[in-house]
């Protein structure tokens, strides 16, 4: 097992390869599926599957002493089953980035880190539900899970050094590794209709089911959320 600092913390999560490779089967998988549904659609529709595309704006929600949200982005592709029922399935691919601050970190008797910045990038897999309501089904309640897979990450801020003969600062970077973190969505959200397409509008709350690290905040994440329908 590899130990990883994250935020002062250690953790293990995700980083034993058998973890690992189990998270990974389900990623390979999901990522099937996805694809199959898509080629299945291509062959009784004329029209592309991916047909919704997004950009969004994010806040962090940590509840953490010492640390503070910050905002991030994201922008993704979606498809849609059933799209003219009741009820809608909904999945496709995001890039998500998020962002947390943290004022003082822990990183030993003779080291700590203040003003901390952590950037996280994560491609995401999202599968969720949309109940329309409202005439023309303006207005729409989304849930479901979702699957977020790490892709880079870094860490800067100012390493302060106590040693016998001196003390010292430094400008401190470096590139953790975190791994697959699962979780469930929640939105709500009303649609745009326009002349030829339409535009839907939604705030969605991210809520992560693993900790960054030990004893730590999940990587939760409030986003608005606007999407085009071609």
């Amino acid at each position: 097992k590899q130990t990883l600092r994250c935020f002062g913390c250690a953790t293990t999560a995700y980083t034993d390869p058998v973890g690992c490779n189990h998270m990974r089967n389900i990623f390979l998988t999901l990522v099937g599926l996805i694809i199959s549904i898509e080629s299945s659609f291509g062959q009784n529709d004329s029209s592309f599957f991916f047909r919704e595309f997004s950009i969004s704006g994010n806040r962090t929600t940590i509840f953490k002493e010492y640390s503070n949200d910050r905002y991030g982005f994201g922008f993704g592709i979606k498809g849609s089953l059933f799209k003219k029922h009741f009820t809608n399935l909904r999945l496709g691919f995001e890039f998500n980035r998020t962002k947390i601050f943290s004022k003082s970190v822990y990183g030993g008797h003779f080291y700590h880190y203040t003003d901390v910045t952590l950037v996280m990038n994560y491609l995401s897999l999202p599968f969720t539900l949309r109940h329309n309501f409202g005439n023309k089904n303006k207005c729409f309640l989304e849930y479901g899970a979702y699957f977020d897979v790490f892709l880079s990450a870094t860490e800067r801020g100012t390493a302060h050094i106590y040693s016998p003969y001196q003390n010292s600062t430094s400008d401190y970077k470096s590139h953790p590794t975190l791994g697959f973190e699962p979780g469930l969505s929640f939105g709500l959200g009303f649609k745009v209709p326009t002349k030829k397409h339409d535009l839907y509008i939604s705030p969605i709350y991210k809520f992560c089911l693993v900790p960054l690290a030990e004893y730590s905040q999940p990587n939760s994440y409030l986003k608005l959320l606007i999407e085009y329908r071609r």
